[in-house]
């Protein structure tokens, strides 16, 4: 545990948990394994998907662990699970009030699909890494440079991750305007999709 403070309503807790998992496909994974580990009986089961780790806290008497130490992460499954959710959508309603509402199945589902084709920067780099084994080196560092970063550049990588994953590969290298001229010259994201299967 990381943090642990009071919520702004008063009513509960919430804990900050460092952990190793790199891959967002996993977070339901990791979300049950930490359920488990802490096995709490007053989990707030609304708050399990991932866009809800963005918090403020007001906590005068916020307590931080002086020594942290990451919880590690082991898949439960060779791929991600992810759950089909409820999705819901805040309206006001005639007197002008905030109401929650469900949902339309066809905007659900939607969301369901988006969610399950999210791949990260992370995730990509990590199955690059799997293949690119330095043999391409043979045809020179420049070449392989700006071979390596019109691939990242195709595949929607940050320009500054794949200029840091480059210079990992080809160490002592300047690359940098072999990745401004592989970002101006290639269409950025266009093979994105392609590693979505592959992760």
């Amino acid at each position: 545990v990381y943090a642990c403070f009071v919520t702004p309503g008063g009513t509960g807790y919430k804990a900050i948990i460092l952990h190793d998992n790199c891959e967002p496909l996993y977070h339901y994974d990791l979300y049950g394994q930490l359920v488990k580990l802490f096995d709490c009986p007053w989990i707030d089961k609304s708050t399990t998907d991932l866009a809800r780790g963005n918090y403020l806290s007001y906590d005068p008497d916020l307590w931080k662990n002086p020594s942290p130490v990451p919880f590690h992460f082991v898949p439960g499954t060779p791929e991600p699970v992810i759950p089909n959710t409820m999705t819901e959508t805040v309206i006001r309603d005639v007197q002008g009030e905030p109401v929650l509402v469900q949902d339309e199945s066809w905007v659900e589902g939607f969301l369901n699909q988006l969610n399950k084709q999210v791949i990260s920067d992370d995730s990509i780099i990590r199955i690059l890494r799997k293949a690119w084994n330095g043999k391409s080196l043979s045809n020179g560092r420049n070449n392989t440079a700006m071979s390596y970063a019109g691939i990242l550049c195709k595949a929607g990588v940050e320009p500054g991750k794949a200029k840091a994953f480059i210079e990992e590969l080809i160490p002592g290298f300047d690359i940098t305007e072999i990745i401004e001229y592989a970002y101006a010259n290639n269409i950025f994201g266009c093979e994105r999709m392609r590693y979505r299967n592959r992760k």
